[in-house]
């Protein structure tokens, strides 16, 4: 799997230039006690999951928004999720943001101002919002602004107006 911090290949090391998206998301109640340090604090998706052969987690804040990523149409309650991963402090927060404008201009999204980062999803009521077929979400660190990750492609909200 690829990591940016190193990753296990037949008894060497090697690091990648992209991170993998399974790194720290498997199962929070699966033990990851095997995998080597820095491990992320959750276990790792894939084979090495759980081994001494796992991937090293990076140290540094990670987002990643999982849902909405493009192309849904919502009109009522939908969730938003997304995965936090390395060097996360207890009382860290991430704030939801929705553009309407295909990412021009953001705003913060109704009681999402401050969420907990290991929340991991925040069901959202799109009832309120302007119908638009150039929407996106962004979701960034509170105590870092420059971690955040966002809709790779614009989903709808759509009231039937």
């Amino acid at each position: 799997m690829k990591s940016t911090a190193g990753s296990y290949h037949f008894a060497g090391g090697c690091q990648h230039d992209q991170l993998s998206q399974c790194l720290d998301s498997g199962n929070p109640s699966t033990p990851f006690v095997l995998e080597p340090q820095p491990n992320g604090g959750r276990v790792d998706l894939g084979a090495y999951g759980a081994t001494e052969q796992a991937s090293l987690s990076v140290t540094s804040r990670q987002l990643v928004l999982y849902s909405p990523v493009g192309g849904e149409l919502w009109s009522t309650v939908h969730s938003v999720y997304w995965l936090a991963s390395g060097g996360w402090e207890t009382n860290d927060r991430v704030r939801l943001e929705v553009s309407r404008d295909a990412g021009q201009t953001w705003q913060t999204v109704v009681n999402a101002a401050a969420l907990p980062y290991d929340l991991d999803h925040f069901e959202w009521d799109v009832r309120a919002v302007a119908s638009s077929g150039r929407c996106r979400v962004r979701v960034t660190a509170v105590e870092d602004p420059a971690v955040k990750d966002e809709s790779e492609f614009n989903f709808f909200i759509h009231h039937g107006e």
